[in-house]
């Protein structure tokens, strides 16, 4: 996967966002972060911060909700979301 420090579009890094929490490992959701960054989940209320913790809750995520898929396209990306429309 492409560094997010890569020139990138809004769009490119919405896919690799999508692209990332899909997977059924962490690694390429947590390399999307800062060592420091926050990921907020605002429909839990959940808040993790570091590498370390958003390794854990994609993990627990993926093993709660094997098949869950978040899913991306310019049309989520232009309207803020494919059903809202």
């Amino acid at each position: 996967m492409t560094s997010v420090t890569d020139t990138a579009t809004a769009l490119d890094i919405g896919q690799r966002w999508a692209d990332a929490w899909n997977a059924r490992t962490p690694e390429g959701f947590v390399d999307l972060y800062a060592k420091d960054g926050e990921y907020f989940d605002v429909t839990f209320g959940i808040r993790r911060r570091g590498h370390d913790l958003l390794g854990q809750h994609h993990s627990i995520w993926r093993s709660a909700v094997p098949d869950f898929v978040t899913p991306w396209s310019t049309r989520t990306q232009a309207r803020g979301s494919s059903s809202s429309r």
